[in-house]
């Protein structure tokens, strides 16, 4: 995500995330995918049981299609 926009996201909260992708021109749906598997990135690293091999599975295949959605997001200039 920060490759796409060119600047980093990682002090953002979600919230910030989800208004900086609007305003950088991400379509409402995708920046919805994007918020929603960071988060359940997020969650799995710090929740206590180990991941199951079909929530991994799940996971990756989301990862990898966001990815290619991504891969066709072109980003709006920063606005000072």
């Amino acid at each position: 995500v920060e490759g796409r926009l060119g600047e980093s996201i990682g002090s953002l909260t979600q919230s910030e995330l989800r208004k900086r992708l609007l305003e950088r021109g991400m379509t409402p749906e995708l920046a919805q995918k994007v918020v929603a598997e960071l988060e359940a990135a997020e969650f799995a690293r710090f929740s206590a049981s180990a991941a199951q091999a079909p929530e991994m599975e799940a996971s990756l295949a989301r990862a990898r299609a966001l990815v290619g959605e991504l891969d066709r997001f072109a980003a709006k200039p920063l606005e000072d």
